[in-house]
């Protein structure tokens, strides 16, 4: 028959035992829990620079288009006022030979 010491010091044995158990489950726990918390950031940080580099894309082929229209648009007005001065072109011509032959 076993005494009552031999048990209380089986009982905090295990108590001992289960304990160690229970903090090693709890750091292996943590560090599993840590390492895919890294992973999930690690995978956000991708999908976010992803996003960033295509919304870039986006915006600079916004950029060149507008730039392009607004070219065009210039091109266009400065055509169209290069047309109407060489319509002027021949009054202006004739003007200026009635004034230098007034003064001659």
């Amino acid at each position: 028959m076993r005494s009552i010491i031999d048990e209380i010091a089986q009982a905090e044995s295990q108590a001992d035992q289960i304990r160690q158990e229970a903090a090693a489950a709890s750091r292996e726990l943590m560090q599993k829990s840590r390492a895919e918390a890294e992973q999930a950031l690690a995978n956000l940080e991708a999908e976010e620079r992803e996003t960033t580099r295509l919304a870039l894309e986006k915006a600079e082929q916004d950029g060149k288009a507008l730039a392009e229209s607004i070219e065009k648009e210039l091109s266009d007005a400065a055509d169209a006022q290069c047309e109407t001065a060489r319509g002027r072109l021949d009054s202006a011509v004739n003007y200026l030979m009635q004034k230098v032959q007034e003064i001659a």
